[in-house]
């Protein structure tokens, strides 16, 4: 099974109101949210932009809310701008992440809902792929330790590159306060019955009158791909900036990487390139 740990610090909120907030502030319906479950959800800023995206999870009287590594004091600093005398508290915990992919979709299909074993956090993310999270907050877990026999560990490059295959979000590459999580394939994990939430007149409007400016693509290229890189292409003879790529990696044949293409410019007619060079030419696919 290969595995990618890396160091998290995790949101814990306990207090009797932490709930009826996480349905005021986030894109998550979480008004039937019951104990041991988990739930992922969208945290944006008053213009619908990306604060972090996040799993919820609850057990018994605490909340963890497990987000992007290095937010954790944004995440924070923006739950507390919209506390207002709710009772609520909010403490950053340090943990160790462990993200275990099993070598088959329908392995350990028998786990459901969240789980606490010997002071550590466990539960099962399908988002985009299947993975077995671990929140390691007991060094001493034997449980741990167990399940980790002989693993194959992945480095921030090797996750990296499954990450940018599968189209799986994980950092700030692409969930940052420049994207709309409508253009970043995130709409499964809005609720647009629920009511209001910080950001959702934004995100409601740009649904409904189909405004997202720019979309997600995935990218594979037979040249070597850099973050930051400008997408361009060319028409009737002129040369158009369209787009940006935000992660870069490699596979097992090519290059491979994620970025945004504005919505006006996606036509399966054009051919893509990078850095002003028309040699260098990509293939795009939405996500």
């Amino acid at each position: 099974m290969k595995v990618f740990s890396e160091n998290l610090k995790i949101l814990r909120l306990k207090g009797k109101d932490v709930q009826d907030f996480l349905q005021r502030v986030s894109t998550r319906d979480f008004g039937k949210f019951e104990n041991n479950s988990v739930l992922r959800t969208v945290f944006t800023s008053d213009n619908g932009r990306i604060v972090d995206f996040i799993s919820v999870l609850k057990f018994e009287d605490a909340y963890i809310l497990a987000g992007s590594s290095g937010k954790e004091e944004i995440l924070r600093d923006f739950m507390n701008k919209y506390i207002v005398s709710e009772d609520i508290e909010i403490e950053i915990v340090n943990s160790i992440k462990y993200t275990l992919i099993p070598e088959f979709d329908n392995d350990y299909e028998f786990m459901a809902g969240c789980n606490y074993v010997e002071g550590n956090y466990f539960y099962i993310d399908d988002y985009r792929f299947r993975k077995i999270i671990i929140l390691g907050l007991n060094d001493n877990s034997d449980f741990i330790k167990l399940l980790l026999e002989q693993p194959d560990w992945l480095d921030n490059v090797s996750f990296k590159d499954i990450a940018i295959e599968k189209g799986y979000l994980y950092d700030s590459m692409e969930l940052n306060e420049e994207i709309n999580p409508l253009e970043c394939g995130l709409k499964e994990f809005i609720s647009f019955n629920k009511g209001c939430y910080i950001g959702q007149e934004v995100i409601g409007r740009m649904d409904s009158q189909g405004k997202v400016s720019k979309v997600m693509v995935k990218i594979n290229s037979d040249f070597a791909l850099k973050e930051g890189d400008k997408i361009y292409f060319m028409e009737a003879g002129i040369e158009n900036e369209c787009g940006f790529i935000t992660s870069a990696g490699k596979s097992a044949f090519d290059y491979t990487g994620l970025g945004f293409i504005r919505s006006i410019s996606m036509n399966e007619e054009f051919k893509y390139y990078i850095n002003n060079n028309a040699e260098c030419i990509i293939f795009t696919k939405q996500i």
